[in-house]
């Protein structure tokens, strides 16, 4: 009887498997590759997907304000079963305090969306090289206090992201992975918010994927790619590629536009490298370059994207 019970409850679990896949074709590549089950996958994504699109329909910022709390802490739940992946990315976040060494160093630094605080921890454990003036981080959910209590030199401020304001200006604002969250609607109050937090020829770094070689949310369990085939349809609600963002940040009178190393995975041999971002500019215009690009792939996943990572100053 045990046995006729477990093969039913097999047979069940490839049939639900199988309708995934007719729906999220690379489910299980996706789900394999970041260590987070694919039944949770398709949770995170349905619920996601909902959300994304009453967030891009809402007129009203304070309906879209409680819609951003009410899919994160829908979500967050779901990915934090996979303690193994929420691991791994803080240990991404922490690796960027030594990649922008050069912008950090004897500065004021605000870390806007900080999260649980990974990349300011990283900075304050580097105390002795980069001798940081001031670290702060400003989201809307703080760490624990256990984290707070570790690390008093950090000051952690509660507060809504797509608009906010500080009690003093910095030298440094750090912005990694929180505009592709954010509805464009909102991209005006956050920029005018980060522009009036920065000093005078402050400068601002921000990470994001690029729009060409996504999605990048859990819209991957359709296409795992990373060749711009379908646009995000999760939590990503604004992915965007070099121009596009540069073209935004003119309008805030952001000027002297450059990027680190553009392979993701080799920046951090060249971290000290520096290059204009023109020429990033260029090539994304080139239909010739972009299929070079993803043509270049390994298990059908593009190796070659370029995620962007911008350093710019306060005119």
């Amino acid at each position: 009887m045990k046995t006729k019970l477990l093969l039913h409850e097999l047979t069940q679990k490839e049939f639900l498997l199988q309708q995934y896949l007719e729906k999220y074709p690379s489910l299980l590549q996706f789900s394999k590759s970041i260590n987070i089950p694919y039944e949770d996958l398709v949770e995170a994504f349905e619920i996601e997907k909902k959300f994304h699109e009453m967030i891009l329909n809402e007129k009203l910022k304070s309906n879209r304000k409680a819609l951003y709390q009410r899919l994160y802490s829908t979500v967050h739940p779901i990915y934090q079963r996979s303690k193994s992946n929420n691991q791994y990315c803080c240990e991404i976040k922490s690796r960027y305090a030594l990649l922008f060494k050069k912008e950090l160093r004897n500065k004021s630094i605000l870390d806007v969306g900080c999260g649980q605080g990974a990349f300011l921890i990283s900075c304050a454990r580097l105390s002795k090289t980069l001798n940081t003036l001031k670290l702060c981080g400003l989201d809307v959910t703080i760490p624990n206090n256990d984290i707070i209590e570790q690390y008093p030199q950090i000051e952690f401020i509660n507060s809504d992201i797509t608009e906010f304001k500080v009690d003093q200006k910095f030298d440094v604002i750090y912005s990694n992975h929180v505009l592709e969250h954010m509805a464009t609607d909102d991209l005006n109050t956050h920029l005018t918010s980060i522009k009036e937090a920065l000093n005078i020829g402050g400068t601002l770094i921000i990470n994001m994927p690029n729009r060409l070689f996504g999605p990048s949310d859990v819209s991957r369990i359709i296409d795992f790619s990373y060749t711009g085939k379908i646009q995000s349809m999760g939590s990503h609600l604004n992915e965007l590629t070099y121009n596009e963002l540069i073209s935004i940040l003119k309008k805030y009178e952001f000027i002297n536009f450059r990027t680190v190393f553009p392979h993701t995975k080799l920046r951090y041999l060249f971290r000290f490298f520096r290059m204009s971002t023109t020429i990033l500019c260029k090539l994304e215009k080139s239909k010739f370059f972009l299929n070079f690009l993803h043509s270049m792939k390994y298990h059908k996943t593009c190796i070659a994207k370029l995620e962007i990572s911008i350093i710019c100053n306060k005119k």
